[in-house]
C-alpha cells in the first residue's frame, strides 16, 4: 500500500447541530405529518370509540414484555436501558419478516445490503463492509449465541419467532466485543411436549412462491424437540437486466433449524440446535445513480453483467442451565460455518472492465460462562467469561480480471484469524429505597492475525506475500443509576463505553490494517407506564463520544477500511403505546438523530463520474447511513366473531434522507413506506387462517445500498410494493 493509502489509514473528523435548517426542517415536516396523523386519526375516532372505551377499559392493558437486556429475563420497564421489542406475531403482521424489514418499526434503526451482505446502524452506528471477517457493530444474539457473520443476516428470515430485542446504545459489559451500536437479540420458543405445529403457503406478485412448517413434540417425560422449515422463492425478479435480458433481484432461500429441549432433573435445562440454510440470489443488482455515468435504467434495472451470490451456512449450539443452591450457572458453547461463492460487475457495464470472483469461507466459535444470583434481593449479580475465534478466508481466491485490472488479471488470498477471551461482571444494588446503582466491567485480550499475497495470471507472486498481527487490551465498562418516580415511573442515566474490534483489509492483500474503535455513550431516559397500563411511553436522550471511528472507502471493485479521529452522535429515542380498547392498540415510535465527524483529516470524496477529491478535514459532515428523523405509527385491530377473529393491521414508517460518504454528495432520499394486512383465522387451535397482505404499498423509492467509488456513483433499490396470500394450517 502506498504514503496516501497509508495516511487514509491515520485519517480523522467535527460539527454543530441544524436540525432545524433547510431541507432537514423538511424531514421535520414530514415526520411531524407522519406522526401527527397518527395522533389526530386517533382524536378523529375518539368519539366513536368512546362508547366501546369505556366498555373495555376494564379489559384493555398493555402486556407485559419480558426481555433479557441484561442476560436474565426482567420486566420491559425495570431495565435502564433503551429497548424496543417486537413480538412475532405483530412482526408478521406490520410487514416485517426479515433483518432488515426492522428498520419499518424501530426508530434509528437503518440497515444496508452490500455485496449479499447486511449491515446495521443502530443511532448513526455501523459500517457498511462487505468483507467477511469485519463483524457488524451491532451484535446479533439468536437464543443467546452470538452470530458474527453478516452474510447470514441477508437470508435470515424470521419463522417461528417469540420476540426480537433491540438494545440500542454500546453494551461492551455484558454482551462484550463488536456491540458498540447495540445488540439485536432473536428468541425463538422451546420445544413443547405436546405434540403440535403449523404448515403456511404464500404466493406474491413478481412470481413468490413462500412455504414453512413448523412441528413440535415430545420425545419421552424428559425431551422434546422442534423443527422449523422455511422455503422463499423469488422467481421474476423486481427489475430487468437490459443487456443480458434477465430479471433482476431474483433470490432462492432454504432454511431449517431444530432445537432440543433436555430436562434431566429439576435444576438441569440443556438445549442443542442447529441450522442451516442456502441462498442463492443474483444479489442487490446495481446500476450508475440519475447524475452519474449515463443512462439512469430507471428502478431496480441495470447493465453489467449479472451479479451473483450461492452461500451455504450452518451452525451448531449447546446451552446448558444449572442451578446450585442460592446460584445458577450457563454455559454457551457455538460453532458456525459460512460458505460463499460470489460474483459482482464492479464497473457496471457490459463490457469487461473490472469483473470479481470471489470464494469466501468462515469457521466462528464460541465458549461462554456465566454464574448469577437465582433470587436477587437488594443487590443481584453476574459474572462470567467468554471466548471467541475465528479463521476467515476472506479471499480464497478472489479473482479480478478486466481491461481496467493491471496485467488483465489479479488473484488474492488472505485470510483473518481471531483470538479474543475477556471476563465480565456486573452487579445491581439497592442503595435507597426506591434507586438503584448498575455497574459493570469487562477486559478483553485479543489478538488478529492476517496473511495475503497477490498472483497474476501466470500464478507469479507480485504481491507479498504478507502478514501482521494487531493485539488490543480494552476496559469497557457501564454505570447506571435508575430511580422508581412512582410505581410505573422509572427514570434512569447511564454511562457506558463499547469497543469494537480493529481488523485487516484481507481481500486487498497487503493493505494496512485499521484499529479498533472506542465510544463513550451517555444516556438519561424515562420508562412509563399510565391508565392501568393501557399507556405505555419510552423516551431516552444520548449523547456518543467516538474515538478512531471506523470508515470505509471504495476504490473500484475493493473496500478499504481506514479510521476517522473522531466524532459525536447525539438523539432521542421515543416510543408510544396505547391499548385504546381490548380490540384496539395504537403504537408510535420516533428517532431523532446528529451524528456528525468532529475530525477526519485527509478525508477523500468522488465526483459522480468517479474521479477522486481530497477532503481537508470532513469535520462537521454527517455520518453515512445516520437520517435526522425516523419513526413509524402503526394500528392493530381484532375483531372477534362467530366464525374466527379477524385481525386488520397497518404500519407507516417514515426514514429522512442521509448521506453515504463524507463529501455529502450522494444522497438516499427521505421515503415513507406503507406495511398492512388483514386476517381471518378460525376459533379451534387446529383451525385455518388466511392472511393478505401489502409491503411498501406507497411504492416508495429508496436504496438498500449506494456508493461513491472510483468507478462512479451507484445505487441499488430496495423492493417496489409487493402484496400476495398466506395461508397457515395449525394442527
Amino acid at each position: 500500500m502506498g504514503p496516501q493509502a497509508e495516511d487514509r489509514v491515520q485519517s480523522r473528523g467535527n460539527l454543530t447541530m441544524k436540525y432545524l435548517h433547510g431541507k432537514t426542517a423538511n424531514g421535520i415536516r414530514r415526520l411531524g405529518f407522519v406522526s401527527g396523523a397518527g395522533l389526530l386519526t386517533l382524536a378523529s375516532v375518539a368519539p366513536a370509540l368512546a362508547a366501546e372505551a369505556e366498555r373495555a377499559t376494564a379489559t384493555a392493558t398493555l402486556e407485559e414484555i419480558v426481555v433479557t437486556a441484561e442476560r436474565r429475563e426482567a420486566n420491559l420497564q425495570t431495565v435502564p436501558i433503551t429497548v424496543d421489542t417486537v413480538s412475532g406475531d405483530v412482526a408478521a403482521e406490520r410487514g416485517t419478516d426479515s433483518i432488515q424489514t426492522l428498520a419499518a418499526t424501530i426508530p434509528n434503526l437503518t440497515f444496508t445490503t452490500a455485496a449479499f451482505v447486511t449491515n446495521t446502524y443502530i443511532r448513526g452506528v455501523g459500517d457498511n463492509a462487505s468483507s467477511p471477517n469485519n463483524e457488524p457493530s451491532a451484535a446479533v444474539y439468536v437464543d443467546g449465541v452470538y452470530n458474527p457473520a453478516g452474510a447470514v443476516l441477508t437470508s435470515f428470515s424470521f419463522n417461528n419467532i417469540e420476540r426480537i430485542e433491540v438494545l440500542k446504545g454500546p453494551q461492551g459489559t455484558l454482551f462484550g466485543r463488536n456491540a458498540t451500536a447495540g445488540v439485536i437479540q432473536i428468541i425463538t420458543p422451546d420445544p413443547q411436549h405436546d405434540f403440535s405445529g403449523k404448515v403456511d403457503l404464500g404466493y406474491g406478485n413478481f412470481n413468490t412462491v413462500d412455504g414453512g412448517l413448523y412441528v413440535t413434540k415430545g420425545l419421552g417425560d424428559k425431551v422434546a424437540a422442534d423443527l422449523s422449515v422455511l422455503y422463499h422463492y423469488i422467481i421474476d425478479g423486481y427489475g430487468h437486466n437490459v443487456t443480458f435480458n434477465v430479471p433482476t433481484f431474483r433470490s432462492r432461500n432454504a432454511a431449517a433449524r431444530s432445537k432440543w429441549l433436555f430436562e434431566p432433573t429439576e435444576a438441569t435445562k440443556i438445549r442443542f440446535s442447529a441450522d442451516y440454510s442456502k441462498f442463492d440470489s443474483d444479489g442487490t443488482s446495481n446500476q450508475f445513480a440519475a447524475g452519474s455515468f449515463p443512462p439512469y435504467l430507471g428502478r431496480n434495472n441495470s447493465q453489467g453483467n449479472p451479479t451473483n451470490n450461492n452461500s451455504k451456512t450452518y451452525s451448531a449450539a449447546l446451552r446448558i442451565d444449572h442451578d446450585f443452591a442460592s446460584l445458577h450457572g450457563v454455559s454457551i458453547s457455538s460453532f458456525r460455518n459460512v460458505d460463499r461463492d460470489w460474483f459482482i460487475d464492479s464497473d457496471i457495464l457490459p463490457a469487461t472492465n473490472n469483473h470479481i470472483l470471489t470464494h469466501d469461507n468462515g469457521d466462528y466459535w464460541t465458549q461462554e460462562l456465566q454464574l448469577s444470583n437465582r433470587t436477587p434481593g437488594r443487590l443481584s449479580w453476574l459474572v462470567g467469561a467468554f471466548y471467541y475465534g475465528n479463521t476467515v478466508d476472506g479471499a480464497n481466491p478472489r479473482d479480478q480480471f478486466g481491461a481496467q485490472v493491471a496485467g488483465g488479471f489479479r488473484r488474492y488470498y488472505g485470510t483473518q484469524k481471531t483470538e479474543s477471551m475477556s471476563g465480565f461482571g456486573q452487579a445491581t444494588a439497592d442503595i435507597f429505597a426506591k434507586t438503584k446503582l448498575t455497574l459493570g466491567l469487562r477486559y478483553t485480550e485479543e489478538t488478529l492475525k492476517a496473511t495475503g499475497r497477490t498472483l497474476n495470471l501466470a500464478g507469479a507472486i507480485v504481491g507479498g506475500p504478507y502478514s501482521d498481527q494487531l493485539k488490543s487490551n480494552p476496559w469497557t465498562w457501564r454505570i447506571a443509576l435508575d430511580h422508581q418516580f412512582a410505581p410505573d415511573v422509572l427514570g434512569y442515566v447511564s454511562w457506558n463505553r463499547g469497543f469494537k474490534s480493529g481488523g485487516y483489509n484481507i481481500t486487498s492483500p497487503g493493505s494496512a490494517g485499521f484499529f479498533p474503535e472506542g465510544v463513550d455513550a451517555y444516556e438519561i431516559g424515562m420508562k412509563s407506564e399510565y391508565l392501568d397500563h393501557r399507556v405505555r411511553l419510552n423516551l431516552a436522550g444520548f449523547y456518543y463520544d467516538y474515538t478512531d471511528l471506523q470508515v470505509v472507502i471504495v476504490l473500484g471493485g475493493a473496500q478499504l477500511f481506514t479510521n476517522a479521529a473522531s466524532s459525536r452522535n447525539y438523539g432521542l429515542d421515543g416510543t408510544l403505546d396505547f391499548a385504546a380498547t381490548d380490540r384496539l392498540t395504537l403504537s408510535a415510535g420516533v428517532g431523532l438523530l446528529d451524528a456528525k465527524y468532529t475530525n477526519y483529516a485527509n478525508a477523500r470524496g468522488y465526483t459522480p463520474l468517479g474521479v477522486a477529491f481530497p477532503i481537508a478535514n470532513a469535520k462537521g459532515a454527517e455520518l453515512p447511513y445516520s437520517p435526522p428523523f425516523t419513526g413509524f405509527v402503526s394500528a392493530r385491530y381484532q375483531v372477534p366473531t362467530s366464525i374466527g377473529k379477524v385481525t386488520a393491521a397497518a404500519n407507516l414508517s417514515y426514514n429522512d434522507r442521509s448521506y453515504v460518504t463524507p463529501d455529502m454528495g450522494l444522497k438516499r432520499p427521505s421515503y415513507e413506506m406503507l406495511n398492512a394486512s388483514i386476517e381471518w383465522r378460525g376459533l379451534s387451535n387446529d383451525s385455518l387462517a388466511v392472511r393478505l397482505w401489502g409491503k411498501n404499498l406507497t411504492n416508495a423509492e429508496y436504496y438498500v445500498f449506494a456508493s461513491e467509488s472510483a468507478t462512479g456513483w451507484y445505487v441499488s433499490d430496495g423492493p417496489p410494493r409487493t402484496y400476495g396470500i398466506s395461508l397457515e394450517k395449525s394442527f
